[in-house]
């Protein structure tokens, strides 16, 4: 589960970013590469997403050291097919980093 609180979100001025965030999970599914959505839950102090549990991570705590050339083939090739599904539904990484 990925939990906001409402008053810190609205603070920093993020709400597009948690209603984005949202909107990209759903419009990716199914993928391999992000979690399913399961629920969307909110009171009056939290906004959370529930997500099913998925072994992942930012790319950049896998490189911090050489990989052999299996591994480096591998990591490529999700990288490859990553962008390729960000294409195939028409998301942009223009607009992932715009907020």
């Amino acid at each position: 589960m990925k939990r906001f609180q409402r008053k810190k979100v609205q603070r920093l001025g993020r709400e597009s970013q948690v209603l984005l965030e949202r909107f990209i999970i759903r419009r990716l599914q199914p993928s391999p590469f992000v979690p399913h959505l399961l629920a969307t839950l909110s009171d009056d102090d939290s906004v959370a997403l529930v997500l099913n549990c998925v072994l992942a991570g930012p790319l950049a705590l896998l490189l911090h050291c050489p990989l052999d050339e299996v591994s480096a083939r591998y990591m490529a090739a999700s990288v490859v097919l990553a962008i390729e599904l960000l294409h195939k539904v028409s998301l942009s990484l223009y607009l992932l980093y715009s907020f």
